[in-house]
């Protein structure tokens, strides 16, 4: 937690100094996400997939955990993704730049800095080269973060090429949310419907980026909730809602290209909300104790203990 703390404050301190562009906080290695000699930790195609995870990480759950780590449907035969980048937005497209309550920029930096420590132990764990990064971007909309991105691995890469053996082609995955997938495509975030169709060409064709982006668990559609329909009914009426997006003008395209692919994850950690993690941290008929059992099942693991002694979202701690 000593390094999460260290690692916050250093990026806040540095935040108002720096220009546009993705700024790393936190990687497993310095040249992240590439190796560091000829050796790499990509497969024998010579693509190097990263998980991308976008959020406002407030705080992360055990879905944002699940979303992250889950099987990259899109990369080629293979198991686990090459790398994975926590990404946080300052400004919101939204919200902006947040609203009072809200865990402030160091606390989310914190924050996520203990959940990639949590991704490489369990990467680790499971025989798997951990290739982890925390990253801050000033853009609110994904196609200029995912842009902004790419321009980062460039120069990452341009660093690293006279100890290349071989040059590997770096491809993004962002893992989203149902709710994210249908904003990035709603027009009314973009000047023009010409400018959005050139986002998309930059997006998915000459970046060669994917969306994958998990399933809705149906309790989470209020107008589905309310019906009292049964379970099996709310949930076709779930996938008609996501086969509605998938097929629309906009977004049907790419998916007949191969480039978004929906995903399913534990229907548990699907139900997750940080709303509801927010709610029990804030409840102070809760013990900690109690608290504590509770997280355990919500959040990642080295969050629990944060979350309880930080006095994060409580009524009587000010914001910094």
């Amino acid at each position: 937690m000593a390094l999460a703390n260290k690692v916050a404050r250093a990026a806040v301190s540095a935040t108002t100094s720096n220009g546009s562009g993705v700024r790393l906080v936190y990687s497993t290695k310095p040249s992240w996400p590439f190796a560091s000699s000829s050796s790499s930790s990509s497969s024998g195609s010579g693509a190097l997939d990263i998980a991308v995870l976008d959020s406002s990480f407030n705080p992360p759950s055990r879905a944002h955990l699940a979303l992250l780590l889950s099987q990259p449907i899109l990369a080629d035969q293979k198991h686990c993704y090459d790398g994975h980048l926590l990404l946080f937005s300052t400004q919101n497209a939204d919200k902006g730049a947040g609203k009072p309550g809200d865990a402030s920029l160091s606390q989310r930096v914190e924050m996520m800095t203990l959940m990639a420590k949590d991704v490489e132990h369990i990467q680790t764990a499971s025989g798997q080269t951990a290739n982890v990064a925390v990253g801050l971007v000033d853009k609110p909309l994904i196609f200029a973060k995912s842009t902004l991105t790419w321009d980062l691995l460039k120069q990452q890469q341009q660093q690293q090429q006279h100890q290349q053996r071989e040059e590997v082609q770096p491809r993004l995955h962002w893992v989203v949310g149902f709710d994210t997938l249908y904003r990035v495509f709603q027009l009314k975030y973009y000047p023009s419907l010409q400018d959005f169709q050139q986002q998309c060409s930059q997006f998915f064709e000459r970046e060669g980026t994917t969306f994958v982006c998990a399933r809705r668990d149906p309790s989470s559609y209020p107008q589905l909730a309310s019906a009292r329909s049964q379970a099996q009914d709310a949930k076709e009426q779930a996938r008609q809602e996501e086969d509605k997006l998938l097929a629309s003008e906009n977004v049907a395209p790419w998916v007949r290209r191969g480039s978004i692919g929906m995903l399913d994850i534990d229907a548990d950690q699907a139900k997750l909300s940080s709303t509801t993690i927010r709610a029990l941290i804030k409840d102070t008929g809760v013990e900690k104790q109690e608290k504590r059992r509770r997280l355990k099942e919500l959040v990642p693991p080295s969050l629990v203990e944060y979350l309880v002694e930080s006095r994060i979202y409580r009524d009587d701690h000010v914001q910094g």
